[in-house]
């Protein structure tokens, strides 16, 4: 569009600009041409350009006098200038094209000579004019698009060149995640330092926070088990029934938090997941827990670190391997896969199983697998909320081994 318009308007000037001239040379013709004492009508073509006498030279003129009788330039040999059907305006431009494909620009003009009507017409040949031009926009529209792919090129690798130190400052942060170690002592450029330094003041809060959190879990749990032993004692001297359940249940709900503590390790918050390795420790864990169980791991395709929190994903499959342990007969198994960009891991029991239609409202609130089995539900609770986190799936099904079948679904970015 834009290049329609420049050729639209370049030829609009020239073609003012050649009208300009034909109009010089009509008024060097009027003044040229004069009523003789015997009535005749003589053209002095002395004032005249040379062009005008060569044999289409590209400048025409004709004029008509009073008696029809018509004054053609030697130039312009036979051409007929005048348009082909009568105008209703007798001063006027036109275009038109000779046989020997001149494209013509003639201007028609009447005027009166001793009041007498005279009507003159120059042709201008624009061929050379509107070939050059289109040449010249041709090549203009060549080089100029060659210019704005260098600029956007250019631009580019400049806007390129200014978002590295984002790349820069992401490197970083994965180092704080990976290796522990802190934004202030990574090499940031100046230009982001404003926002590395509240990015490392939130670290630092969410870490303290972290920190404080699992240190009063594990000191109430430890404070908590000295006068719950001696309650447990007195029950047991009394015989009193009513209080050994409850007993026995808070035991078991602090023994669920040390084991937690002891699974999520003494890590930062943060850090990549390495599935096999990470599950192939919790396993470990879990044979001293249950250890009439025998559990195994499979890995079905290679798998690398996942953008994953390690806290989350031991504590999510810490809950989900310990409730197979809890129902299991002998076996549990867990399997291991990344299809896409989808992190799986199936969990797998030879237990009693749930019937299909309680594999929804198994993860509601406060559900229990087996009210035969101490527990609250919490830690399904606890597996649901992580898994929602993420954007992720938790689902049931029937265990190959005839149990149940926790398959996990997590969205990864590698």
């Amino acid at each position: 569009m834009f290049f329609l318009s420049l050729v639209v308007t370049t030829r609009y000037i020239l073609k003012s600009y050649a009208i300009g001239h034909l109009e010089h040379d009509i008024d060097s013709m009027i003044r040229s041409l004069t009523l003789t004492d015997t009535g005749d009508w003589q053209l002095e073509t002395e004032n005249f350009s040379e062009i005008y006498n060569s044999v289409y030279s590209g400048s025409y003129y004709q004029i008509q006098l009073p008696d029809k009788s018509i004054i053609y330039s030697r130039s312009a040999f036979d051409l007929k200038l005048a348009p082909p059907r009568p105008q209703e305006e007798l001063s006027m431009s036109y275009d038109t094209e000779t046989e020997d494909d001149q494209d013509l620009l003639v201007l028609q003009l009447e005027v009166e000579i001793e009041g007498q009507p005279i009507i003159f017409w120059v042709a201008e040949d624009m061929t050379f004019i509107y070939h050059t031009l289109l040449n010249f926009l041709t090549f203009a529209g060549f080089v100029s698009i060659v210019l704005i792919s260098l600029l956007i090129i250019i631009q580019q690798r400049f806007l390129s060149h200014s978002f590295d130190v984002f790349n820069q400052l992401k490197d970083k942060i994965q180092r704080v995640t990976d290796e522990g170690i802190t934004l202030n002592e990574a090499n940031i450029p100046s230009e982001v330092e404003p926002l590395v330094t509240q990015i490392q003041s939130l670290v630092d809060q969410l870490k303290l926070r972290n920190q404080r959190t699992r240190s009063a879990i594990g000191d109430l749990s430890h404070e908590l088990k000295r006068p719950l032993q001696l309650l447990s004692i007195n029950a047991e001297q009394r015989q009193d029934q009513s209080l050994l359940g409850p007993l026995q249940e808070i035991k078991n709900i602090i023994d669920r938090e040390l084991r937690r503590a002891k699974v999520a390790g003494s890590r930062d918050i943060g850090g990549q997941f390495d599935p096999e390795t990470e599950l192939a420790d919790l396993l470990v864990v879990m044979r001293k827990i249950h250890s009439n169980i025998e559990f195994s791991i499979s890995v079905k395709t290679s798998l690398n670190l996942l953008n994953l929190d390690r806290d989350d994903m031991l504590e999510l499959f810490g809950n989900l391997i310990d409730n197979a342990g809890k129902f299991s007969q002998h076996k549990v198994h867990i399997s291991l896969s990344v299809q896409g960009y989808t992190f799986n891991c199936v969990i797998e029991d030879d237990g009693p199983g749930v019937p299909e239609e309680q594999y929804e409202h198994v993860l509601k609130p406060g559900t229990r697998l087996d009210e035969s089995v101490q527990g609250h539900g919490i830690g399904l609770r606890i597996c649901r909320d992580i898994i929602n986190g993420y954007k992720g799936k938790l689902v049931f099904a029937r265990s190959e081994l005839g149990g149940l079948a926790a398959s996990v679904s997590i969205p990864v970015s590698n």
